[in-house]
This record gives structure tokens, C-alpha cells and sequence, in this order.
């Protein structure tokens, strides 16, 4: 269904799965979700120890944004994002504390890196709701990256 005043996005796909009751296993191989122009690609387990591999394309990442709105809080607002992207992620350790690492390729995005966006990223970033969150753990990669984003 439609939130926040979004349109629908018909979604088809494929899931490959068993459940394994006795020690709450699940495995999915080959498995997918796809609406128009976007592909998400689930193979691997989530169990108490997982490790469930995760792609994501996307040609227009306003579709992502309104398949998304689902999971948004209440109040929160849009990105309004554009380009194409690319997501790879690993989803590991035990259901009750998962960890996500990935990897988030952009291109043709609009302009992400004006002033106006980077200050709306920021005070984003110091709210319990934030859409956008960034690790501050000091990272010579990272701040050399965010340089050259900025620049």
C-alpha cells in the first residue's frame, strides 16, 4: 500500500527458501524482489549465526526511495534522490543483533554535494530519526572521500 502520500509500485519476484525449524535457519538462494527498474537479490542464511548476501540495483533512485517510504518514521522526510546505484551488503551475526557491511556504488546523481544539501545532511545526521547516518569513527578513507565530496 501507499505511504506518505506515495503512488503504488507493483513489485514481483521469486523466493527460493527453506525454514528450518529446529535451530531457526533460513536459507534463501536466488531469490528476488523486483519492481520496474529496481532489483533486490537475497542469497545466503539468517539464522543465529548469518550470513545472507544482499544486491540491490537501481537505474532511478526515486524508485528506491518510494519502495523505501514503508520503513520511513513517521515524520521523517524524502531524500528526493536521483542516479543510479549499486548496493552489496553482507548481513551477519545472530537475528538479534545483525550487523550490516556493504558497499553503495552511485553514478549520474544530482547535485548531492551543494551546500545547501551537505548542511541538510548534517542536521539530519544529529536527529534519533535521521534518513542519512554516517559512522564518526575517524577513518583517513573516509575523510579524504568526504574531502573530495565536498570539493
Amino acid at each position: 500500500r501507499p505511504t506518505h502520500g506515495d503512488t503504488e509500485s507493483p513489485l514481483n519476484g521469486e523466493i527460493h527458501a527453506q525454514y528450518a525449524a529446529a535451530n531457526e535457519k533460513l536459507s534463501l538462494a536466488q531469490s528476488y524482489l523486483k519492481a520496474s527498474q529496481t532489483t533486490v537479490s537475497l542469497n545466503g542464511t539468517v539464522s543465529k549465526q548469518s550470513a545472507l548476501n544482499v544486491r540491490i540495483e537501481s537505474p532511478e533512485l526515486h524508485e528506491l526511495e518510494l519502495l523505501a517510504a514503508g520503513f520511513r518514521a513517521s515524520g521523517s522526510q524524502p531524500l528526493d534522490l536521483h542516479g543510479q546505484a549499486v548496493v552489496t551488503a553482507l548481513v551477519s551475526g545472530s537475528t538479534r543483533r545483525p550487523q550490516v557491511r556493504g558497499q553503495l556504488s552511485a553514478s549520474n546523481a544530482e547535485v548531492w554535494n551543494s551546500a545547501a544539501t551537505i548542511l541538510k545532511g548534517v542536521r539530519w545526521m544529529l536527529r534519533s530519526d535521521a534518513p542519512l547516518l554516517m559512522n564518526p569513527k575517524p577513518s583517513w578513507h573516509k575523510y579524504s572521500w568526504i574531502g573530495e565530496f565536498v570539493g
